[in-house]
Parts: structure tokens; sequence; C-alpha cells
């Protein structure tokens, strides 16, 4: 089947057959059509698919969900302009490829990238139970010299000084995400008032923050693809919410869902793995600090700050999804809404390590 003929096919969901593909032929070098469309599974978020080529090239397509969004969510034009900055500065992201911001062409901003090869290690005590044990150090080991090669760029010196404000980062992320909160409990319909309390005081404690650096946002095994042959990093992926900030603030984050289990002591939070053979906690940190210089006097604070700001991240989720903005095809909204409960009471036990 042919390019032109594509219409004659189901479209993808987001993406309007034949103007898309006519577009993606026309911008990007080497790929042939016809094309199909595979969506990719994992994510909760924007919609993502890999295309693949006659003679088999493949590439990823990607946009903001369907639905009504949030202010300045799903950003598909400053995502793509953190990959063409950070891509060539040796930081593993899959190589943007093409940009399209002209919405009539199918509803939304949307962009190409590379297709990298890789597993998604997104279940803590699940897939990475699979691996094997001999690329268990190492994986944990790429996973911080990864985000440690992004916090080492100056913004600068990549075209991104523009990216966000550099300074007040803490304050400006959680009068963001508790804003996000207050905006998605209607859709929500659950009562978290621990958050409520930990803005409050995370508000009145924040930390001197030290040079701004690129943050992800959300680097976590969920967005990181890893190679099953050597355990390194293939690509982070997921810039959606990625900007100029605090880096222990943005490493916290992935301490801290490193191991999602629960634990009843800070003694007990660092000697956390995710399994036999990965790194605990404490040792990420040390590494950390060992590649960066950067030391995490105020670790404890950062835990608790990223335990607000991942349940505000989870109930925007749980909320677009009961919501019916995605999908539930798959999902157990029961289990998600758990899992948002637990993250909140997460949230009130870590505020009282502070």
């Amino acid at each position: 089947m042919s390019a032109e003929a594509s219409d004659e096919r189901t479209p993808p969901e987001g993406i309007r057959l034949p103007e898309t593909e006519e577009w993606i032929l026309a911008n990007t070098a080497g790929l042939e059509a016809p094309l199909s469309w595979t969506r990719l599974t994992g994510g909760t978020s924007n919609l993502t698919y890999a295309i693949e080529d006659a003679r088999g090239r493949r590439a990823v397509v990607r946009r903001p969900p369907t639905g009504k969004l949030l202010p300045k969510a799903h950003d598909m034009e400053r995502e793509y302009k953190i990959l063409v900055g950070v891509a060539p500065a040796g930081v593993p992201v899959a190589k943007p490829i093409a940009l399209c911001s002209d919405r009539d062409v199918t509803g939304a901003p949307f962009y190409v990238m590379e297709f990298c090869e890789g597993i998604s290690l997104s279940s803590p005590m699940g897939p990475y139970r699979d691996m094997p044990a001999a690329l268990r150090p190492r994986i944990g080991a790429s996973m911080v010299e990864a985000i440690a090669a992004l916090h080492a760029l100056e913004p600068d010196d990549i075209g991104l000084s523009d990216l966000g404000r550099p300074d007040a980062y803490v304050a400006r992320q959680l009068n963001r995400w508790y804003d996000s909160f207050q905006r998605s409990h209607e859709a929500a319909q659950i009562d978290l008032p621990q958050i409520g309390e930990a803005f409050e005081i995370l508000s009145a404690r924040i930390p001197e923050q030290g040079p701004a650096r690129v943050c992800h946002g959300d680097y976590a095994s969920h967005n990181l693809l890893i190679s099953e042959e050597t355990g390194e990093v293939v690509a982070i992926t997921d810039w959606e919410i990625g900007t100029l900030g605090d880096p222990l603030a943005d490493f916290a984050y992935f301490v801290l869902l490193w191991n999602q289990q629960p634990v009843a002591s800070p003694e007990a939070f660092l000697d956390k793995s995710p399994g036999e053979g990965y790194p605990s906690r404490g040792e990420l940190i040390a590494l950390y600090e060992q590649s960066t210089g950067q030391k995490l006097d105020d670790l404890w604070y950062y835990v608790a700050f990223n335990c607000f700001k991942a349940c505000c991240i989870l109930q925007g989720v749980y909320a677009r999804f009961r919501g019916g903005v995605r999908g539930t095809q798959g999902l157990d909204l029961d289990l998600m809404r758990q899992g948002l409960e637990a993250r909140a009471a997460a949230t009130r036990q870590a505020i009282g390590w502070l």
C-alpha cells in the first residue's frame, strides 16, 4: 500500500493520514513509502509511534494526547528544542530529525526522531528482576552517568539558556505542580489533604540553589531505554517537562523512584535497591556526588519535595485517564488510585524526616 492510499487504513489515534505521512516523507531524509505505524506502549502521556518504511528503516513520531489539555502541557516544540540542544553534547538521547509546527497537518505540533533500540525497566521489582545479574551494577551506574552528563552541561553552551528561569527552581516547581494538582482534583475525584500540607511546609524550607542546569524533570527508569546487551542507557526519553533548574532536585527524583517500595526510616531508604545486584540508593548518591562534585547535603528536603512532585504528576495522569482524555484499555484504575494514595502517604512520611 502506498502513502497515497493510506486514507483507506484506520488512522492511528491523533494522526491524520495521509497528510502526516506526506509531511514526514517530504521533510525527512531516507524514509520511503509505504509507512507502517505501531503505537509504543509504556507511557501514559504523549502519543508516541514507531514508523517503519518500505526498506525496514524506522523512526519515531511523537505528538500530544488528544482531548482537553492543561495550559502549557505537552509542548512538542519545546521538547524538540531540548533534544536539539543536548543530542550533540554527548547525552544519550534519540537524535531529533524534523519538527512540524503546522497544526493543519495532524491537529497538533509533532516531531520525528530516530528510533533507539532498548528496553524500559518501567516496573519496580518487575522487569528489573529479569535483567542478567552481571548487568545489574552497570545499569544503575549508567543511569547515574547519563544524568550526571546532562547536569554537567552549561545551558549557554548548548543553546538552552532561554529554556526557563535559571533561579528559584524548587519554588517554581512547587507552585507549578500544586497548581496542576488543584486543576486535576475535580477530574481525579480523590481527597489528598497531605499534599496541601506538604506544599506549605516545603515552600517555607527551600534550600539555596546552585548554578542552574538543564533538568529532565521526570528522570526515572520508565523514561530510560536500556541496552539488553550492555546495560547502558541508550536514550533518555520524554522531555516534555524539561527546564532549567536545580540539578540536585532532578537527581533526587531519580533516587526516590529507584525503588518504590515503602520504607520505615531514612536508613532503610538509603539501603533500598530494586533487587539483588542493583546498587542501593546510597550507592547511587555516592556515585553522583563523585561524578559531579555536588553534595546532597539537603537530601531529605529533596526527597520530600520529589514525593510531593511525584504525587502531583500521578494525580494528573490518573485524572486524564479517569476523565477519558486517554483510553483505559489494559489499565487498572483502582490500582493506579491505590498507588496515588500510597504516594501521598509517602509524602507525609518524608516531610517528617526533614
